[in-house]
């Protein structure tokens, strides 16, 4: 049995605290909580590492990520 990935990981990995990787996770980093840059780092490292929400229900679509085009 594999160990379920959770936010402490993601954390770990990207370099921020499991609160930062929480507010992203849950849609609640935009208006300046959280830049863009990190927030698509905390996705794609969500992402790589096959991140599922514990109660199994999907909380925030990482695509649902603002991707801005200079």
């Amino acid at each position: 049995m594999t160990k379920q990935v959770s936010l402490k990981d993601i954390a770990e990995g990207v370099g921020v605290s499991s609160a930062t990787v929480s507010l992203v996770l849950n849609g609640k980093a935009k208006g300046g909580r959280v830049g863009e840059e990190l927030s698509k780092r905390i996705c794609n490292t969500a992402k790589q590492l096959n991140y599922k929400p514990l109660s199994g229900r999907v909380i925030y679509s990482f695509e649902s990520v603002n991707h801005a085009t200079v």
